[in-house]
């Protein structure tokens, strides 16, 4: 759990991943660290990466990462040592009760991670737990007074976009908020979870 909440998880090499949340993906980056020390590069890399690949499958899991992830791993010049770290992943994933897709690594060392949500990842629930109840309550009857006049004033056809903080966004599906916002609208409801904003700073838009 401190190597969630710190976003930094250290490899038995030397070597280290880091990870945070941004608007568009989760983004791991893969470091050698002190694993150089005394060794080639190729080796380093090999042996970083695949350490990386072990511990990256095992954070979606245990942590239930889900969306888009990002994975910068070093780079390798070999073909056989990429396909290496491609099985190490693919080992990991086996474990996965989660549907997961991946790419190969491209030229740059990224490789691109599918993994389907199944609720709030274990960073979201600390920050939901760091959020008092009455807050979290207080934005969400917001967000939807907001979202209510958004509907009414905005004459356009369309559907009723919200998009809010993963634990704001999973307190509005725990309920019957959003059938009753659809109700009360008279149109479609769609919410989006959004890591980059915080419960206050719930959107509402019709497109």
């Amino acid at each position: 759990m401190d190597e969630i909440a710190k976003g930094e998880i250290a490899l038995p090499s030397g070597g280290r991943i880091s990870f945070e949340d941004t608007r568009a993906a989760m983004v791991i980056d893969v470091d050698a660290g002190a694993a150089c020390t005394g060794r080639s590069v190729a080796r380093v890399a090999r042996m970083v990466n695949l350490e990386a690949a072990t511990a990256i499958a095992l954070l979606l899991r245990r942590a239930n990462i889900g969306g888009l992830v990002l994975v910068d791993f070093i780079d390798m010049a070999k073909h056989d040592d990429r396909e290496a770290v491609l099985s190490a992943l693919d080992a990991g994933f086996k474990a996965d009760p989660a549907p997961i897709r991946r790419s190969k690594i491209n030229h740059h060392g990224v490789l691109s991670i599918t993994r389907k949500r199944t609720g709030l990842s274990v960073r979201d629930q600390m920050v939901a737990k760091s959020v008092s109840l009455p807050k979290l309550e207080n934005s969400l009857h917001d967000l939807l007074r907001r979202a209510e006049r958004t509907a009414i004033m905005d004459q356009r056809p369309g559907t009723l976009h919200l998009a809010a903080a993963p634990a704001l966004a999973e307190k509005l599906r725990a309920g019957e908020w959003l059938a009753l916002l659809a109700q009360r609208t008279a149109r479609s409801v769609d919410l989006k979870d959004r890591a980059d904003l915080s419960p206050d700073d719930g959107q509402c838009w019709i497109g």
